[in-house]
């Protein structure tokens, strides 16, 4: 197996998208799994027990998953739901590391399939709902990170 950093979208004002960007994430990580990939994804883990809004932790974050890509042979960026300012840094930080990047996309009955079970969340919220989502957020060990 080669080992691999994914790159996806994280972060968004709207709880509910985080949890849209972690069931895509997930689908990512089962695909590269598919390709006889070990992936990492630090955003599926860092942010458990980081907080992105105190900026010593949100260092510790983007630094330890820097480190793992100099291990990785290269960084996978998935891109069916865009490019995020994050993501540009770990594509950055593999260039400048001399890893290859390559970008690619959900097969596309997998992403139909995803979609379909997840649209519900990108749905508008109201001010209830966003208090709902943000304690269901908490309680399942992902913290909100700006």
């Amino acid at each position: 197996m080669k080992l691999i950093i994914i790159e996806s979208p994280y972060f968004n004002e709207n709880p509910n998208i985080i949890k849209y960007n972690l069931a895509y994430a997930n689908e990512c990580m089962r695909d590269a799994l598919y390709k006889n990939e070990a992936p990492y994804l630090s955003h599926l883990l860092y942010t458990r027990i980081l907080d992105d809004n105190i900026p010593i932790e949100r260092n510790f974050g983007i630094e330890a998953g820097f480190h793992w890509g100099k291990a990785s042979e290269k960084t996978v960026v998935y891109t069916d739901l865009g490019i995020s300012k994050g993501m540009m840094w770990g594509v950055e930080n593999a260039i400048k590391n001399g890893k290859a990047v390559e970008y690619r996309t959900l097969p596309a009955e997998h992403f139909e399939k995803f979609h379909e079970e997840h649209k519900h969340l990108l749905e508008p919220i109201t001010e209830k709902q966003k208090v709902v989502a943000k304690k269901t957020l908490k309680n399942s060990g992902f913290r909100l990170v700006k």
